[in-house]
C-alpha cells in the first residue's frame, strides 16, 4: 500500500500533569478517501526544547519515508504513476485538472519516460 507523508508539526501538549511535546503529520494513503493524522510522543517539555522535538520529528519521518521508497525500488515510472499518482493524487482534483494531467501523462510523460526504473 503507497503512502505519502507531509512535513509535520510539532505542538506542545499542556493538557495534562506533565507538558509533552506532540508530534502530528498526515499520511495520504493509495486510493484512500481522505488523508489520516498520526500522532507521536516526542518528549517532556521539561526535557527538551521546541527545536529538538522538531528535529525528532522529521529524523522519524525521514526514516518512514526512506522505509516506503525502498520497497519501491525497482518499479517503473509507469507503475508509481498507475499505483499512486493516477489512483492516489487524481481523484482529490477536481475534474477539469484530472483531464489535464492525464492527457500530460498520456502524451508526454509515459512514452518518454514511463519505462524507466526508480533508482536510489
Amino acid at each position: 500500500m503507497a503512502k505519502h507523508f507531509t512535513q509535520g508539526t510539532v505542538r506542545p501538549r499542556e493538557d495534562c500533569k506533565r507538558p509533552w511535546f506532540q508530534g502530528l503529520w498526515r499520511v495520504y494513503q493509495e486510493g484512500g478517501p481522505k488523508p489520516k493524522w498520526k500522532t507521536i510522543h516526542l518528549g517532556f517539555v521539561d526535557e527538551i526544547d521546541k527545536k529538538e522535538a522538531k528535529r525528532r520529528l522529521q529524523k522519524l519521518l525521514s526514516e518512514e519515508q526512506s522505509n516506503v521508497v525502498n520497497t519501491q525500488k525497482g518499479i517503473t515510472l509507469n507503475d508509481y504513476l498507475d499505483s499512486h499518482y493516477v489512483n492516489g493524487f487524481l481523484p482529490g482534483c477536481e475534474p477539469s485538472m484530472q483531464k489535464s494531467y492525464r492527457q500530460i501523462i498520456m502524451k508526454h510523460i509515459r512514452p518518454e519516460l514511463g519505462r524507466r526504473r526508480w533508482r536510489r
